[in-house]
């Protein structure tokens, strides 16, 4: 039996939809990632389950029990926002015990509760200082150990991370996905960025325009996108429309290719007996571990990625190779 179930949610502002038709079911323990451009709706269906926007139609389940018109502060639900919201003038401690206080919690319990949760996310030297005194990504997991000590139904996260940088991002994602397994907590987050979605969610939920164009794990996402707009905006693939399927690579067919740019292989090391076509490298790039390639093959532009291996040297710009795909790497868009 799902945990949350989001039945024919709807939502619009002076006669414009903000989403509509949303259906969703999130199974207990599990984290579903919203993910999305701005703008498509994300945040404002996130509020809605806070029961901080109320939805025109539809119904929101938690735990067998709707919840659709009940008040916010009864739902059961922890919140993390981008914004830290930490009370500026108490410590570490007193940030944390401030939510158990309010539900009247025994001393002794508050105690026990506060230190648990100040270890579990590794700020026992910072306990006694106040937000003031902490880093960006220290703030962060106060905020999120301030959502978790009341033991909430639910977790809505709406982009916690985005405000950090790249490095400490990395790192708290990994941390926060470590904590979400070892509590076993229920969670809905917010995010536009793919990479954080595909590392934190047990399912990815892709919106454009306030619709849901896709549902389903990561790897199914990252290997299957269902639609043109799911392909462009998750994995970076290359999206060839089927008149430059045929123009590149000789085939003639009725949808449209999604490719990743690692599944581009130079000809030399290709295997599967997919299609094959010329190209001269207009670019290259290091992106850490992955060497970029960018390619004009017969006036389109593609994408390759090839691993930054010490022992091989990189083929230069200006040159032109031969570009294979394997015919299980073409991905095939029916939208």
């Amino acid at each position: 039996m799902s945990f949350i179930v989001l039945d024919g949610l709807a939502k619009a502002y002076d006669a414009h939809p903000v989403f509509e038709g949303i259906n969703l079911s999130i199974a207990r323990g599990e984290m579903c990632v919203l993910v999305g451009p701005s703008g498509c709706g994300k945040t404002t269906l996130l509020r809605a389950v806070a029961g901080l926007a109320a939805a025109d139609r539809g119904r929101i389940l938690i735990d067998g029990a709707d919840m659709t018109d009940v008040p916010p502060q009864k739902r059961g639900i922890g919140m993390v926002f981008q914004q830290y919201a930490l009370f500026p003038n108490l410590t570490v401690t007193q940030n944390l015990a401030f939510g158990l206080e309010q539900q009247k919690r025994s001393k002794a319990d508050i105690k026990r509760r506060v230190g648990e949760m100040i270890e579990l996310v590794g700020l026992e030297d910072r306990a006694q200082a106040k937000p003031g005194a902490l880093s960006g990504g220290q703030k962060q997991r106060v905020a999120l150990a301030r959502a978790l000590i009341t033991e909430p139904k639910l977790l809505l996260l709406d982009e916690p991370m985005s405000a950090l940088d790249a490095q400490i991002r990395k790192r708290l994602r990994e941390e926060f996905k470590r904590l979400q397994k070892s509590l076993g907590f229920t969670g809905l987050f917010v995010t536009h960025d793919q990479e954080e979605a595909l590392v934190i969610g047990d399912h990815i939920a892709v919106m454009r325009a306030g619709r849901f164009e896709q549902v389903g794990t990561p790897l199914d996402i990252y290997n299957a996108p269902a639609t043109r707009a799911v392909a462009r905006f998750i994995g970076d693939f290359n999206v060839l429309e089927p008149e430059q399927i045929q123009h590149v690579f000789g085939r003639k067919v009725d949808c449209a290719w999604a490719i990743h740019p690692e599944a581009l292989t130079f000809a030399e090391a290709a295997t599967g007996g997919g299609p094959t076509t010329t190209a001269r490298i207009t670019g290259v790039r290091l992106l850490g571990s992955i060497i970029r390639y960018e390619l004009d093959a017969a006036g389109i532009g593609l994408k390759a990625d090839a691993l930054n291996r010490p022992d091989i040297i990189p083929f230069r710009e200006g040159l032109s190779v031969g570009v294979a795909i394997a015919e299980q790497n073409i991905r095939k868009l029916l939208s």
